[in-house]
């Protein structure tokens, strides 16, 4: 087991099998940059063998899906998360981030990691910041609509007028089925298994 002291608090790694589900969870739940791709049951289906660091009895945590090619062990972006990161019931600064980086398992030699939203990095690290689009749903949708651009307003009329609707169906199947049909060359694992003669 990796371990990282500081002066003021210690940063440990546990495998995921060994984790207080309960403790990761509600820090999850109660930190302000917490998503729903963090919580230790979204981790068990996308990543097998994820780990994570934690500090300060689970005031912070950092989801570490780590895998292994040709001998070499890297931190990278599962599928279907967008953005990992540390979390903590307070926001994490910029030296937590950076305790937190000093503190990955040193046989990690590559990292392709997506961080959240509200992580800064500290100066030092090579980063690629990309564009995320967020819609806070913290007021109504009238409120909202306000602010939406002239373009926006005329495109969704557009969508009124040539007939398209929302449902709601409870079966996921037919999703799944068009993911397949758009995504099915790009990702091996969703090609349909062949029955067993």
């Amino acid at each position: 087991m990796n371990k990282f002291t500081t002066s003021s608090d210690r940063i440990v790694y546990i495998p995921g099998d060994r984790i207080d589900r309960e403790k990761w969870d509600r820090c999850i739940g109660q930190a302000m940059n917490g998503n729903i791709c963090s919580y230790s049951w979204f981790l068990d289906i996308m990543c097998n063998g994820w780990g994570g660091l934690v500090a300060d009895d689970f005031e912070y945590i950092m989801p570490l899906p780590v895998s292994n090619r040709f001998g070499i062990s890297y931190l990278f972006q599962p599928r279907f998360i967008q953005q990992s990161g540390v979390f903590g019931t307070l926001q994490p600064d910029v030296e937590t981030i950076g305790r937190f980086l000093e503190a990955l398992p040193k046989d990690i030699k590559v990292i392709d990691y997506h961080f959240n939203e509200q992580n800064t990095l500290p100066s030092g690290w090579k980063v690629e910041m990309r564009t995320n689009f967020v819609l806070k749903t913290d007021r109504s949708y009238e409120v909202l609509r306000q602010a939406y651009s002239q373009n926006l307003t005329r495109n969704l009329k557009k969508t009124t007028y040539a007939g398209f609707h929302l449902i709601k169906n409870k079966d996921p199947e037919p999703l799944i089925q068009l993911f397949r049909a758009v995504n099915g060359k790009k990702f091996s694992f969703l090609k349909e298994e062949k029955p067993r003669s």
